[in-house]
């Protein structure tokens, strides 16, 4: 695939990415004014950053409405099967069909709740690069398995499938220590820092290099600019904050701080 062809299908290249996931959340009321308040926004947001809202999919075609191309659609769930005869799913095909250019897999929540092991979960990333949807993978190891310093194992165990996405897959990895999300405990950059070079270390076992890593878990606007200004850092995954419409936007709006920072320090030296 041609660079120009990847900008294309792959909107975040070169830029830092804002994925808010909402879970099961929201009304059409909710989604009306949370989009509305996008569009009127979206001149505010950094050219720099690509947003990705993922709402619950009876709600994916009225945000698409409301916010009239200002950010894009993802979704937080799709079938490891592409059509057929499996009530209540939605395939990849239809996500893309409905104007998703992005879908989580491999959420914690996913994996606990609907015992999707890491086999289903790359079954699912499989459908969406078929479908030309960029996959966002969940990984991270639980409080039990950091006490007991299998971190760096778990991470092998998760991505152990990966090479099988190919290198053109567009395909976004997101690190989210299980014990950090909606606990309101997070790592600090330090421990994110180096439990990301980890990660970008599997990567390239698996051939596969310059995938931008989110981190995610507990995401504020208060501590997303330590997360942003890490270099290993190419984004944040933000849960219960995100369904605050204003809080999601300063988050995006550290990167601006993060920016003018790095100006300053320039002309310092």
């Amino acid at each position: 695939m041609s660079r120009e062809a990847q900008e294309v299908a792959w909107p975040h290249l070169g830029k830092e990415i804002f994925v808010a996931n909402w879970k099961m959340n929201g009304s059409l009321a909710f989604v009306e004014a949370y989009g509305a308040r996008l569009l009127e926004q979206h001149s505010t947001i950094s050219k720099k950053a690509c947003v990705v809202v993922c709402s619950p999919t009876p709600y994916l075609k009225t945000l698409r409405d409301a916010v009239q191309g200002a950010v894009f659609l993802g979704s937080q769930n799709t079938a490891t099967a592409q059509s057929g005869a499996f009530t209540g799913e939605m395939s990849a095909n239809m996500a893309a069909d409905i104007g998703c250019r992005y879908g989580l897999v491999g959420h914690s929540e996913r994996r606990r709740l609907y015992h999707e092991n890491d086999t289903i979960v790359v079954e699912k990333a499989l459908r969406l690069v078929e479908a030309g949807v960029v996959p966002i993978l969940c990984i991270g190891e639980t409080e039990e398995q950091r006490e007991m310093n299998e971190t760096a194992e778990v991470l092998h165990q998760q991505l152990r499938h990966i090479s099988s996405l190919g290198p053109t897959s567009g395909l976004i990895v997101a690190y989210e220590p299980v014990w950090a999300i909606g606990t309101g405990k997070t790592p600090t950059p330090d421990n994110v820092q180096k439990t990301h070079r980890i990660i970008y270390e599997i990567l390239e076992e698996h051939g596969l290099c310059n995938v931008p890593l989110l981190y995610g878990g507990s995401v504020t606007a208060t501590n997303a600019g330590d997360f942003l200004a890490l270099k290993e850092v190419q984004g944040v995954l933000v849960g219960g904050a995100s369904l605050k419409t204003d809080e999601f936007l300063q988050i995006i709006q550290c990167l601006d701080k993060i920016s003018q920072a790095s100006v300053h320090c320039s002309l310092d030296q």
